[in-house]
């Protein structure tokens, strides 16, 4: 091994964030770099990380944003009672985003932990035609040549592969019978005898798989459907459609928005926002008078659904979508099976 005296740095990356420049050398496989402690100091949770160029780019442009946020938020949302607890603000601060904000993902997804599923493969898949799919097309081909010349794995992966449909004598062609054999063969046998890692994902998503602004539209139509014959037909909400006086909304209005006709997004939001109004001041009118409460679940939202702007309600529909359970990563939409992707 040479010594450190005799190590060049071809490049180096100039910082702004903090003082100084990191400089950047490669010797055989090895990468090496010169770093001021300084910028682990300053670092979010001063997390130690290999100091890339492209790493410290993405450092210096959210490290201090992050840390920001952390420092306003991280109380009010480190657990799930406290998320709920402070909903009112952080419903407040979800009406602040615009697009290109920087955020963190424990502020807007609720559901305290998120999806931890200690098997992403099973989830998630590259987009057919991207680089990450023509690679794991060649192990496609490593890991079957693997298991049909195991003598413990062939006869189990055969007998999966012709009961979702493939051809033995083709076993890739077919990819959804492929990829349907996985999961049983991996609660069966060890990953290193599958010739996987931890980390390994093997599904391809095909373009027509992934969910369009056409299904969107099509879903928010049906939720917005779904919601008006909730908040019509729910017997808890009679004296909400026969309130005399209502704030925002006259006699008239309250009347057409309460038949089945169509209604605007604008007014669906409005609806929305007027009803929840209602449902508050009715408990504490039910609470004062020692009567039963209505129970919020009544009103038909989900966690963090809640409708204030219809320039925002498809986006916000797609995120509680997605949000539900992991499941959600690939969502229903006109019958079928379509995965959400950014």
């Amino acid at each position: 091994m040479e010594s450190a005296g005799k190590l060049t740095f071809s490049e180096s990356t100039v910082l702004s964030a903090v003082p100084g420049t990191v400089q950047h050398g490669v010797h055989g496989s090895l990468r090496f770099h010169r770093v001021s402690s300084a910028l682990y100091r300053a670092a979010h949770m001063r997390v130690f990380f290999e100091p890339r160029p492209g790493t410290l780019r993405l450092f210096e442009k959210f490290n201090e944003q992050v840390k920001k946020l952390v420092s306003e938020w991280w109380e009010r949302i480190k657990t799930s009672q406290k998320f709920a607890d402070n909903l009112p603000d952080i419903h407040a601060y979800h009406a602040s985003l615009k697009p290109g904000d920087v955020t963190l993902v424990g502020l807007v997804a609720e559901g305290g932990q998120g999806m931890r599923t200690a098997n992403n493969a099973r989830f998630l898949g590259y987009r057919q035609g991207t680089p990450s799919a023509d690679d794991i097309l060649a192990k496609r081909e490593y890991w079957t040549k693997r298991w049909l010349a195991d003598t413990e794995i062939n006869p189990l992966f055969l007998d999966l592969l012709i009961q979702n449909g493939g051809n033995a004598a083709k076993p890739t062609k077919d990819a959804a019978a492929w990829e349907a054999c996985v999961e049983p063969l991996k609660a069966r046998f060890a990953l290193v005898k599958l010739g996987f890692t931890k980390s390994d994902l093997y599904r391809i998503v095909l373009p027509d798989l992934v969910a369009s602004p056409a299904d969107f539209e099509f879903a928010w139509e049906q939720r917005k459907a779904e919601l008006l014959k909730c908040w019509r037909t729910e017997s808890a909400f009679k004296d909400f459609w026969d309130a005399a006086l209502l704030t925002g909304f006259s006699k008239e209005r309250l009347k057409k928005l309460r038949n089945p006709t169509e209604v605007t997004d604008k007014d669906f939001c409005e609806l929305c926002q007027e009803l929840q109004k209602w449902l508050l001041a009715e408990n504490k009118r039910r609470s004062k008078a020692g009567k039963a409460m209505i129970p919020r679940k009544a009103i038909g939202l989900r966690s963090a659904e809640d409708y204030t702007d219809p320039a925002d309600a498809h986006a916000l529909l797609q995120f509680t979508t997605a949000c539900m359970d992991t499941n959600s990563l690939f969502h229903s939409v006109k019958g079928t099976r379509k995965a959400i992707v950014g």
